[in-house]
């Protein structure tokens, strides 16, 4: 199965960390954000590798290379419209996806654990469908403002965008995707929607949008440096003190 990655943003909430460098190049701990997200789609054994690159996507070429030093296969796609919406980069990679039946589309600043992803890739899905990684314990979520909500009902997604005020789940940035996203997206691009949220949004209304909750397994988005200081801590301790960061412990001032 191919990987969509989308790593074309900035990243303008992580301040001067992105002024220099694109977001998925942020490091934690000895290791960018796009190279923890290659690890885990490696350990589920996912080797081929579609990434969109952006801001000062050079970058992320020079970094990655053609993945062989990762152990897997990359491929590459400029979207020189990145200060767009998210849905632009997905859009982007419409032909490398036209003999997929099912391909993964992540993004580079969702960390997630693997097995999450071993679960999710045999998950079953209908013509046309798409489904998303959802988690539904909402004290688990360590930016609930800045999340992106879903309404969920009848084992589908009714809903989804980040200022929904009747909510009962996140989305966690993993999407199994049928090359209908990719329609979807046009629709709603044509009524000048450029987010990823906009294309599901379309998908919903037609019943094409499953989830599959992530049922307390680890996923983490990062956005802000307040985000990088609490997934360090998660990074360097026991699961008990990881639990604690996430529901607003102590956050240092050192280096990442």
């Amino acid at each position: 199965m191919k990987a969509l990655v989308i790593a074309a943003g900035r990243g303008s909430r992580l301040g001067p960390l992105t002024y220099k460098r694109p977001k998925a190049l942020v490091e934690v701990l000895g290791s960018s954000l796009v190279e923890r997200i290659i690890s885990a789609l490696k350990k589920a054994e996912v080797s081929e590798l579609i990434i969109v690159v952006g801001y000062l996507g050079h970058k992320i070429i020079d970094a990655l290379g053609d993945g062989s030093k990762h152990g897997v296969r990359i491929e590459y796609i400029m979207n020189p419209d990145w200060e767009l919406e998210n849905g632009l980069s997905v859009l982007k990679a419409k032909d490398k996806f036209a003999n997929e039946e099912k391909f993964l589309l992540v993004m580079s600043d969702h960390l997630f654990d693997h097995k999450l992803l071993t679960e999710f890739i045999d998950r079953d899905m209908g013509v046309d469908e798409c489904v998303l990684c959802v988690d539904e314990d909402l004290n688990r979520v360590h930016d609930l403002s800045g999340a992106t909500k879903v309404k969920l009902g009848g084992g589908r997604i009714l809903s989804i965008g980040k200022n929904l005020n009747d909510f009962n789940g996140v989305d966690c940035g993993i999407f199994l995707c049928s090359k209908a996203i990719f329609g979807a997206l046009e629709e709603s691009m044509e009524s000048g929607h450029y987010s990823l949220s906009a294309g599901v949004e379309i998908l919903s209304r037609k019943g094409l949008m499953r989830y599959m909750l992530v049922n307390g397994h680890f996923w983490f988005d990062v956005d802000t440096i307040s985000d990088l200081r609490k997934l360090k801590t998660y990074l360097s301790s026991d699961e008990g003190a990881a639990r604690r960061a996430f529901m607003g412990g102590d956050e240092d001032e050192g280096k990442f």
